[in-house]
């Protein structure tokens, strides 16, 4: 063998035995552990194609509870949903603030919130969401409805008098058509954008100012599964451009020229402009943060809606139906020039619409519940024995397996049944696995004290626009569409986007007063 092959063997063999050194072996009492082939990297990529599929099979072969390297992290699944109150109930030892800080830094581009001069304090920011309940909420929802109403009247009177020119949409005197997905992106960005950042009182130049914001933001969200995933956005030359984009437009110069911000959107601007260290960037990146927040969900929660109803007549003439009623009972109707009164009771008591809305939830709602073991810990799981944590490890709950299309939860989980989550009339909260009810049968917005802090006003909006574009527009989707799946290859980060587009025509609806 000469020296140099001999070299390059001894080399090998010392990578070898050092990766060994440092691999984690399963310890007496602990739950299945699956590491991979690939050192860090584990089973990363089987994870990242299809993380249903993949966690189902770890199930079938190790149980309901087995750990797991992704991305140089142990995350130990929990797919027994019965035992989630249990967990909820440990919090002392499981931390989820260290996880969401590493992540929103990556993510956005901010300081960590512990930097020591640069921080901004994490519990003022979270007071400040206090202004998404009660009162505040009522006012944010009535501003909402104003710009959505505004916002889809624009098009509807673009529609006025139009001509289709789409053969595949038997195009007629009155229709437009367009991308469903494109459609409820810009109609819901901007709506929600002068919503909670302000307005410059000028249609025109809210419209062109949400649209640049959109145009980034869009590909930007694209990448930030892969930043949560502690990639470097030094590699994703396109995601920095992006993000820098954004960043220049949510300077405190730029959104100084908005007038009737919301006030948590005031009061989160003042807990950061209290910290002088940071300079106009690293206050447009906790802009940024707080933005995505609020539109990365809602966007696709919408589309996932009413592109549901259109799919099923039957659930669009439900949901039409009470949408009348509602008017019928308090004396509105729809009109070009002034939006409808939608407040947060009258919204929520629609039960058809609230549980198609759900249901559309339930269905691409993919998200993870992380927690950080802060130490060693050993908790006993009913049925489970003691479930073994270490230091560092992520407890990870998977609801869009074990719950949200789980048959032993929802039957026929792939179906979409508009009146799932109802029953007699009223909302059906309760729901069985095993014979017994479940504490927590949905969790789109996780759960416990760390649940999304701005879920009540995502569902609202939802609601309002399916009630605003129902009862002011005919909408259908165009003949010969191909159904659109969820892309499951975003990973458990959130409403799953669609996988394409799909063509649609609307109108006015006959009769719509001015």
């Amino acid at each position: 063998m000469s020296p140099l092959l001999a070299l390059v063997c001894l080399a090998g063999l010392l990578m070898v035995l050092l990766y060994l050194s440092g691999v984690r072996r399963r310890r007496p009492g602990e739950h299945p552990l699956v590491r991979g082939w690939i050192p860090y990297f584990g089973k990363t990529f089987e994870f990242s194609r299809d993380g249903q599929s993949f966690l189902k099979r770890l199930q079938e072969e190790h149980g309901d509870i087995f750990t797991v390297l992704i991305a140089g992290r142990y995350l130990t699944f929990v797919m027994d949903p019965h035992v989630y109150p249990v967990i909820e109930r440990h919090g002392k030892h499981l931390n989820f603030q260290a996880f969401a800080m590493q992540v929103s830094a990556a993510c956005f581009g901010h300081p960590r919130s512990d930097h020591p001069t640069l921080g901004v304090p994490t519990e003022e920011i979270s007071n400040s969401y206090r202004y998404m309940q009660g009162s505040e909420l009522e006012s944010m929802i009535e501003s909402t409805t104003k710009h959505l109403h505004r916002v889809i009247i624009r098009s509807v009177q673009d529609v006025k008098g139009a001509i289709s020119g789409d053969e595949n949409c038997n195009g007629t005197n009155g229709w437009k058509t367009g991308s469903l997905n494109e459609f409820c992106l810009a109609t819901t960005f901007e709506a929600v954008w002068v919503t909670l950042f302000g307005s410059t009182n000028v249609d025109w130049l809210d419209q062109e100012f949400s649209t640049k914001l959109l145009e980034h933001f869009v590909p930007y969200d694209k990448a930030v599964p892969l930043l949560a995933a502690n990639v470097p956005i030094s590699l994703l030359r396109s995601s920095r451009h992006h993000r820098a984009q954004l960043a220049t437009l949510l300077t405190p110069s730029s959104l100084s020229r908005l007038k009737d911000r919301s006030s948590v959107v005031a009061a989160r601007t003042e807990v950061i402009n209290s910290n002088g260290n940071l300079d106009d960037r690293q206050k447009a990146a906790y802009h940024l943060h707080f933005l995505w927040g609020s539109m990365s969900n809602t966007l696709q929660s919408i589309f996932w809606s009413i592109y549901h109803l259109l799919l099923h007549p039957d659930a669009q003439r439900a949901v039409n139906a009470e949408v009348t009623a509602f008017l019928e009972e308090t004396g509105q109707s729809p009109r070009l020039g002034s939006p409808l009164r939608l407040g947060c009771h009258q919204l929520d008591s629609m039960v058809a619409l609230g549980s198609a809305v759900t249901e559309s939830l339930r269905l691409t709602a993919s998200t993870l519940t992380i927690r950080v073991a802060q130490k060693d810990i050993a908790m006993p799981l009913p049925n489970h024995g003691t479930l073994r944590l270490r230091q560092g490890d992520w407890l990870t709950l998977p609801p869009y397996t074990s719950l949200h299309l789980n048959p032993d939860v929802f039957q026929e989980p792939q179906t979409y049944r508009y009146d799932r989550f109802m029953e007699g009339g009223k909302p059906r909260k309760t729901f069985y696995k095993d014979g017994r009810p479940l504490r927590h049968a949905l969790m789109p917005f996780g759960f416990g004290a760390t649940k999304c802090p701005g879920r009540f006003f995502a569902l609202l909006v939802d609601k309002a626009f399916l009630v605003l574009l129902l009862s002011h527009v005919e909408i259908e989707l165009c003949p010969g569409q191909v159904p659109v799946e969820a892309d499951v290859s975003r990973g458990p980060f959130g409403v799953l986007p669609p996988k394409g587009d799909v063509q649609f025509r609307y109108r006015p609806r006959p009769g719509l007063a001015e």
